[in-house]
């Protein structure tokens, strides 16, 4: 999402912990603050408003807030310049990156809340949405204001307004068609002005929800919506359309007791590692998604985030980050002589250990033979098993314990079912998880808890190569047929890669369009 003013740069790099989320940044005690204490609120309106029962979460969402859209291009150069918020998923976690710049056609809190969603949809109410409903509830929700006594939400969304108003509108059945393929500004404009149509009035709200009920039990999309609505889809474009010029219709919470402020604990962070924390999210995206740093412009990336922790190479991140950096580069004899001097003085260092098991499992796939292979997987195991002594909620080792047992029979055992539950629990929305959860299933003969486990991925969100892949294994799965990862594989390989668009881009008014005013057809 795009955002225009540069944001302001402040001496001292913080650390705010809220009871569910981490946020670290280069602003003030009071921005981050703030923000901590929104996430939480946004948090807790979500669960209420989707009806969900809070629970303890053990793993704690890290946001960091950087100064401008060049540090999030550090860390994937290949970014638009104008995104300024993006939400990294990997393997084993997600972290989001946001600057702090607002403007008259965006706010940035706007940007977390948006990918947000997403994380809680995935987290907490699981399953399949038609494209349209995913993204439409995201923008829905994203358009949020705090006060001190209040909490509004599905506000006006100025820049999805000016889509509205100022371009050419998609047939509303071309739009709730689960196979859409165009997914540009006008895709997010209308899913969030069609979602707002149906969260805005209790009768169509109840409309909307047996709508997604009845595409989840397989009907098709345009019949469920003429079933739910209980008229043709003809009515349904005409009410659209009127909607267009219609007054926005917002919800407004009172606060009182039930929307208290968070605890913020605020941490100051020494300035000179301060800049490294970004870094800390190469290492992780580069690992999980198998990049390939030499290649040109991930290679100047790499070598830019050495540079900037050499010199400061004898404070304990600044030596962990040159050590994740040797992994990558396959330097493993020095990165394991790094590592036993950094475990020695730290042995309960859950980052060193899991850099560690990282090398031990890098040269089990690359091993000579599988005597070779196995003897490596079952080091590896040996440290994911103190990791989870050290740390009993550390979803990444136990996703890994499972990758190191593959060659095992103990791979589809009840155990490794057990195991991969706990680790869904602990990353739900980790897209690997669920694959490697509908593997072990399938074999177990559990087709239709496989199916369940892989439903949430066929929605696409931002993915639609993933919801393509989802859409194959589900198909593979009733025809009673057990998954391997290298299923998984072919199925994202074989669908011609969709052309790539930036489908979290905000207007920006000043390059692309002029002001959008409440002169326009959409009011507050």
């Amino acid at each position: 999402m795009t955002f225009l003013a540069p944001a302001p740069a402040f001496a001292d790099w913080l650390r705010a912990e809220t009871d569910n989320f981490v946020v670290i940044g280069d602003t003030s005690e009071s921005r981050i603050s703030t923000v901590a204490n929104r996430l939480e609120l946004y948090r807790k309106v979500l669960h209420r408003f989707n009806n969900v029962k809070e629970r303890e979460n053990n793993s704690k969402l890290h946001i960091y807030i950087v100064k401008s859209n060049d540090d999030i291009k550090k860390i994937s150069p290949r970014m638009g310049k104008n995104i300024a918020g993006v939400f990294f998923n990997n393997k084993y976690e997600t972290v989001a990156l946001s600057t702090m710049i607002e403007d008259e056609f965006n706010d940035y809190f706007s940007v977390i809340a948006h990918e947000y969603y997403h994380y809680f949809m995935y987290s907490e109410t699981p399953g399949y949405y038609p494209p349209w409903v995913s993204e439409g509830l995201a923008e829905y929700f994203s358009e949020i204001k705090f006060t001190k006594s209040t909490i509004d939400f599905g506000l006006l969304s100025k820049s999805r307004g000016y889509s509205i108003i100022n371009s050419k509108n998609m047939p509303i059945g071309k739009l709730i068609d689960k196979n859409i393929k165009d997914r540009g500004n006008e895709f997010y404009a209308q899913s969030w002005l069609l979602t707002h149509y149906f969260m805005s009035d209790d009768v169509r709200k109840k409309q909307f929800y047996k709508y997604i009920a009845l595409v989840q039990e397989g009907k098709n999309s345009i019949e469920a919506m003429e079933v739910a609505t209980g008229e043709p889809l003809e009515n349904l474009q005409k009410n659209y359309e009127k909607y267009k010029s219609a007054r926005l219709v917002a919800w407004r919470l009172q606060r009182g007791n039930n929307y208290p402020d968070t605890n913020v604990t605020l941490t100051k962070l020494d300035n000179k590692t301060g800049k490294l924390y970004v870094d800390t999210v190469i290492y992780n995206l580069y690992e999980s998604r198998n990049i390939d740093w030499k290649d040109g412009t991930y290679a100047t990336l790499l070598e830019e985030a050495k540079a900037r922790a050499r010199p400061l190479q004898n404070t304990k991140l600044a030596k962990q980050l040159l050590i994740s950096y040797m992994i990558l580069e396959d330097r493993y004899d020095e990165a394991d002589a790094a590592l036993a001097a950094a475990l020695k003085e730290d042995p309960d260092n859950l980052d060193l250990l899991h850099m560690q098991a990282d090398i031990l499992m890098t040269k089990a796939q690359e091993a000579q033979d599988n005597e070779q292979e196995n003897q490596f997987l079952a080091q590896a195991r040996l440290v994911y098993g103190k990791i989870t002594k050290i740390d009993p909620n550390n979803g990444k080792a136990f996703i890994r314990y499972l990758e190191a047992i593959r060659n095992t029979p103990n791979f589809t055992s009840e155990n490794s079912e057990n195991v991969a539950w706990l680790a869904l629990e602990l990353l739900p929305h980790s897209d690997y998880v669920r694959k490697i959860f509908s593997v072990i299933l399938s074999q177990r003969g559990k087709y239709d808890d496989a199916i369940y486990a892989v439903t949430p991925l066929a929605s696409g969100g931002h993915d639609d190569r993933g919801a393509y892949a989802a859409a194959k294994a589900i198909e593979h799965l009733k025809q009673k047929k057990p998954l391997s990862l290298r299923d998984w594989y072919r199925f994202e390989t074989e669908r011609p890669k969709a052309e790539d668009h930036d489908t979290q881009a905000r207007l920006n008014p000043a390059l692309d369009a002029p002001t959008f005013t409440k002169s326009s057809h959409l009011l507050h």
